[in-house]
């Protein structure tokens, strides 16, 4: 596996994201990403972030309020800045925690949340939670989990979003 190899020369280095853009499998996530909409890659990683935060102990209020806010910021509820403050809460969390698995998982829905305001910040999602899949579970599950990754986003690629469902976006970005 030549992304195992590129893992474990990272961890021999006392890296703390294991899974990186040049990594491959992050690579064709950060491809199929930058295919998607904007509302696909926003409402997919919302809902990964949502399943992330259902993993951890640590954090996990802080987790669920990004998710939540997230959501209501992307449904055009609420403004940026009270889901920003969210989003670094839980950043926040990650580094208070102690725990490898449970920072990561923090880590990657931030990204996840992060999402709503730009698609580029999709692929942290992956990096995060495949780097604690890893640490925890070890290769079998890490490619599991990659797999999953890849379907989802396929899928949320080919649904459509109605105007209205994704009043984050801007009128010249539906109108194209």
């Amino acid at each position: 596996m030549e992304w195992e190899d590129k893992v474990k020369e990272k961890a021999a280095r006392g890296r703390e994201i294991l899974f990186g853009k040049d990594n491959p499998m992050t690579a064709e996530l950060a491809c199929a990403a930058e295919k998607a909409s904007r509302a696909a890659c926003a409402f997919w990683a919302l809902d990964a972030a949502e399943r992330c935060a259902g993993l951890v102990t640590c954090g996990a209020w802080e987790a669920a309020e990004a998710v939540r806010l997230s959501r209501l910021w992307a449904e055009g509820k609420i403004k940026m800045p009270l889901a920003k403050a969210a989003i670094l809460a839980c950043h926040g969390a990650a580094g208070r925690c102690g725990d490898r698995f449970d920072g990561a998982v923090l880590h990657a829905v931030g990204q996840g949340c992060s999402t709503v305001h730009s698609k580029k910040h999709a692929v942290g999602l992956p990096m995060y939670l495949l780097t604690a899949v890893y640490v925890r579970y070890g290769a079998e599950e890490t490619e599991k989990t990659f797999a999953a990754l890849k379907q989802s986003l396929s899928e949320y690629s080919e649904r459509r979003f109605e105007t209205g469902v994704a009043d984050f976006l801007s009128e010249k970005e539906r109108k194209s």
